[in-house]
């Protein structure tokens, strides 16, 4: 039932979702990317793979014990679908159910396979439909959608490619150097660094991409950053301006791939964060406007030589960034984003004063710095792994190693500029991929310096952290 009266202050909002007894899961390999929901939403549990916590979090629910290896190499959609074929999960979500009333469910990513098996549990989805997520999810669609909006992107080009000779000819106004995406994927894995003929031919992906356009864009000398929004019937919620942590060595086999995040104060100047604003609710209006609401994340490339900031891509969904954001000072002085974003799937009527909201986020700015860091597989193929660290709070020691200090279930846990909360992702027996995840670190402090190289503080981190695992091969 519809409340009486509109929520329209944040103390209201807050204690809505406190007194909430509708259940809500959110369904994914972990419970990363809403760590610490549990703490603001009656009736909300996180049914996984992964338990990061040893069994200290009681709303979650990990099919692990009951479910055979192997779901490391499967994709978030096939988990979910696993997961939600699964009897203890079945089994899990019907006890929750309150009697004439759907439950919820909540992803970060999911497919039209993930929507029935959800809708056949009379679990009522909190994201808009696959196919129009996957519209917003095509960098192509990106490209187009951004100049509607009169927001700058790379300057590129939508092509097919039949062969180099072909690239030359339709982008060879942008330079000699190129970067190609493709509509869909990790960038990590579909964007390529073109210069010249031995790199195109090297990319086999490039020659077999089966009549797709491709987005080619002039290769610039940037920084990354990420911003994330909701989109609601009051408007677009803004959050802060994140820099990006991309393709370094350190963390990943992978060129290009995101591996991080940082928040702060001073990390960019005020003139890149107003225009990220702007941009960013540009876009959350228009994708409103098309029928999507809720969370989503944006993408954006700083141009060094003149400080340009440009849209990258549209990413619908919670997304690697959101703890960073929703575990900020401001969110939790007032609300976490995914509390807007629930709002619009909620049988609840709000009015958000949303200009003054963006603008108090705004005028904050973050009086403390917060970094995460992905620290991914860089062996080869087919790697077994034979032992991991505990999750929980690290201490860094005067010797460049690292121990086990305690357990934590949030990265407020973390007491001193020498600890960070490490969550490891494998468990012992897992064979590994180039490219896999081995922890999610979380600390104070910023991971790159002033010209966006990683710190030695964050080198000595990264190594101390890959010695906790040990691994053999195939």
């Amino acid at each position: 039932m519809a409340s009486a009266m509109p929520l329209r202050l944040i103390t209201d909002i807050r204690r809505f979702f406190e007194e909430n007894e509708t259940p809500i899961f959110f369904i994914n390999s972990s419970d990363y990317n809403m760590m610490g929901a549990q703490a603001w939403i009656g009736q909300f549990s996180f049914i996984t793979v992964i338990d990061f916590y040893e069994g200290n979090l009681p709303q979650l629910f990990c099919l692990a014990p009951h479910m055979p290896g192997g779901y490391s190499a499967m994709t978030l959609e096939e988990m979910n679908t696993r997961l939600l074929s699964h009897d203890e999960v079945r089994r899990h979500i019907l006890s929750k159910a309150r009697a004439g009333k759907k439950s919820k469910a909540m992803f970060l990513m999911y497919d039209d396979t993930n929507e029935q098996l959800a809708r056949a549990l009379n679990l009522d989805i909190c994201h808009p439909a696959n196919k129009l997520k996957a519209f917003f999810d095509d960098k192509i669609n990106t490209v187009r959608l951004a100049e509607q909006a009169s927001v700058p992107s790379v300057p590129n080009v939508l092509s097919v490619v039949h062969d180099y000779a072909h690239l030359r000819a339709v982008a060879g106004h942008l330079g000699e150097h190129l970067v190609i995406q493709k509509a869909f994927g990790d960038s990590g894995r579909t964007t390529f660094f073109i210069s010249n003929e031995s790199d195109f031919d090297a990319c086999s992906e490039l020659r077999s991409t089966d009549g797709a356009e491709l987005k080619i864009m002039k290769q610039i000398n940037c920084h990354a950053a990420a911003m994330e929004g909701c989109a609601t019937a009051s408007g677009t919620i803004v959050g802060p301006l994140m820099s990006e942590v991309i393709g370094f060595r350190e963390l990943t086999p992978l060129r290009g791939a995101w591996c991080g995040n940082e928040l702060g104060p001073g990390i960019f100047d005020v003139s890149t964060l107003e225009k990220a604003r702007q941009y960013t609710e540009r876009i959350g209006d228009m994708m409103y406007k098309m029928g999507y609401k809720g969370y989503f994340e944006l993408d954006f490339l700083i141009d060094q030589s003149d400080s340009t900031l440009y849209l990258g891509e549209i990413n619908p969904r919670l997304s690697g960034a959101s703890p960073l954001t929703n575990q900020s000072s401001f969110a939790q002085a007032n609300a976490p984003l995914y509390l807007y974003h629930l709002l619009e799937w909620m049988d609840v009527d709000f009015e958000l004063d949303v200009a003054d909201l963006n603008k108090r986020w705004f005028e904050h700015l973050e009086t403390e710095t917060w970094s995460q860091m992905l620290v991914k597989h860089l062996g080869k193929n087919g790697a077994v792994v034979e032992s991991v660290p505990r999750s929980g709070i690290w201490k860094m020691q005067e010797n460049g190693t690292i121990e086990y200090a305690r357990p934590a279930v949030l990265r407020s846990e973390i007491r001193s500029d020498e600890e960070a909360l490490l969550l490891c992702v494998p468990k012992v027996g897992d064979s590994l991929k180039q490219g896999h995840e081995l922890t999610r670190m979380l600390l104070r402090g910023r991971v790159m310096d002033e010209s966006f190289e990683l710190t030695t503080r964050s080198k000595t981190w990264i190594e101390a952290v890959r010695q906790t695992f040990t691994t053999k091969e195939a």
